[in-house]
């Protein structure tokens, strides 16, 4: 192979979007497959947004919000991206424009710079560079994925950082997603992007269409790459999917991903394509799992957690049936018979108070009608208050992050516990301990390590007096709290503070989502 050449992905996309995790996680997977042993493969993920970190950003904007082993948050991108390649990731492999920036005037203020003025075009690219060098040191190949809106004109030092650090042999992909029309003012940005990306230096190699099936625009597709003199072996349009898999199964099926493995000389006869045919096999029975939420994008909000829940149900040879349940909807869900229809119930992660009585009602629903539920994080703690208040006959109970007034189940961590994030949040990948307790529902082949993402806990005191009730206590955490409580007199009903759709992968589905679809199917 040669030594040095990497692949730079110009992502014509707002940032965190989740197709832009396509591409990165298909190259990922097939560089790092042709690696030698000893060799190594990572991503970059850079924005040019001026926040300091992508992963802060509402769910309207990012969707999903992944967490590496080291606790920092980031977008669903990226989760695909580790899921898909097997590549593990760190802080340091994603920064933004506003994190150079704040670097900068870091050293600034700690006097690095002698007082003398410091310039945006030769500070920034320097910065730019030394973080570069961070991300990739000991790296055989990167993979540089950009997030840039091109045509801003406040850009410029971020495209020249970027042209300087493109070497001769580097792959230069350009990609571009079409989320609405009209298709003609997109392609008219585009071409405008190129014109700007070549007075920098930068030419794009190759343009990847992500795009839904259409024979109109794509036929405006060519027509804009004749113009620009791309030949039709230097673009291609991908069917964009509902099913993120699918897209990445486009993708593999194109004629960029084979140019990257012949010009990275990766010629093994082992095809790293996608091969997972089970996952799109169409069968006879549906399993309808309702997840309660606010939010109308489910699929992307809860990107990791839907396609757990895909994966189980078509290893377990059923169709995935997906209902929203909004909350304050719940009489009227109750009246029409629509909670009775369901195979199971999920209750995700989330902060705030936000209808969380209304969402207990669900729960309660759930447990007095032997309707499997899977509670994860916020859906744990709200789990236990219901269970606290209307088996315990803890009347009001409730978390401190909703009420301070009443009697508390659920309380604020210790903020010794968050120091890896120093923002009060309990982030990143820890051991989790189930010897001391007899394992539910089969789940016999719990991993030893999960995820973390929350701020408040169970109150432990509280918990113990479950232990003489129906409630399975365990999944002990390195301080001593609970982070796992099963109803034992119920067909499935379980609730984690820790997130398994984070660890769990296409190749690895957790027990934890295997066993409740089984429990879902049989409802």
């Amino acid at each position: 192979m040669k030594s040095n050449n990497n692949v730079f992905i110009l992502n014509l996309i707002k940032a965190g979007y989740i197709n832009t995790g396509v591409v990165e996680a298909s190259i990922g997977k097939l560089i790092k497959a042709h690696l030698k042993s000893e060799e190594k493969c990572t991503l970059l993920k850079i924005s040019n947004i001026l926040n300091l970190n992508t992963g802060k950003l509402s769910a309207e904007f990012v969707k999903e919000i992944y967490v590496l082993d080291d606790g920092y948050e980031t977008t669903a991108d990226v989760g695909l991206f580790e899921h898909y390649s097997g590549i593990k990731l760190k802080k340091e492999n994603i920064f933004t424009a506003g994190q150079i920036l704040y670097t900068c005037v870091l050293e600034e203020q700690r006097i690095h710079y002698d007082g003398k003025p410091i310039y945006t075009a030769d500070e920034y690219t320097k910065t730019f560079n030394e973080l570069f060098k961070r991300a990739t040191k000991g790296i055989n190949k990167a993979i540089i994925s950009i997030d840039i809106d091109v045509v801003d004109g406040e850009n410029s030092a971020f495209l020249n950082a970027i042209n300087q650090i493109i070497q001769k042999g580097d792959i230069k992909l350009l990609v571009k997603e079409f989320y609405s029309d009209p298709i003609g003012k997109e392609l008219k940005i585009l071409g405008s992007s190129l014109k700007k990306l070549k007075g920098f230096g930068i030419k794009p190699e190759f343009i990847s269409f992500l795009t839904q099936k259409d024979s109109s625009v794509e036929q405006k597709i060519r027509e804009f790459c004749k113009k620009e003199k791309f030949s039709d072996k230097k673009y291609e349009i991908s069917e964009k999917c509902s099913f993120v898999y699918e897209t990445l199964k486009n993708f593999e099926n194109g004629i960029i991903y084979d140019y990257i493995k012949n010009n990275l000389e990766l010629n093994s006869e082992d095809d790293t394509k996608c091969t997972l045919d089970w996952l799109f096999k169409k069968y006879g029975s549906n399993v309808s799992i309702g997840i309660i939420t606010r939010y109308k994008d489910t699929k992307n909000v809860y990107f990791s957690l839907v396609n757990n829940l895909y994966f189980a149900c078509k290893k377990e040879g059923v169709n995935l049936e997906l209902v929203e349940l909004n909350p304050s909807k719940f009489k009227e869900y109750k009246e029409n018979g629509v909670l009775e229809k369901l195979n199971g119930i999920v209750c995700p992660g989330g902060f705030g108070s936000t209808e969380y009585d209304l969402k207990c009602n669900v729960i309660k629903f759930a447990r007095e009608n032997n309707i499997p539920f899977l509670g994860i994080c916020l859906g744990l703690q709200l789990f236990f208050i219901e269970y606290a208040r209307n088996v315990l006959g803890i009347n009001n109970a409730t978390s401190t992050e909703f009420d301070s007034s009443n009697p508390a189940v659920v309380v604020k961590i210790k903020n010794a516990l968050c120091k890896n994030t120093g923002s009060g949040c309990y982030l990143g990948q820890y051991d989790v301990s189930f010897e001391q307790m007899d394992i539910p529902f089969s789940l016999s082949k719990l991993n030893k390590t999960y995820k973390f993402r929350h701020s408040y806990g169970l109150c432990n005191k509280i918990v113990e007096q479950c232990k003489s009730k129906d409630l399975l206590v365990g999944g002990i955490v390195s301080d001593g709290r609970f982070a796992l409580l099963a109803n034992k007199n119920h067909p499935f009903m379980l609730g984690v503070q820790f997130h398994p759709e984070l660890t769990s992968t296409i190749y690895s589905i957790d027990p934890i989502f295997l066993e409740f679809i089984k429990a879902a199917i049989k409802k």
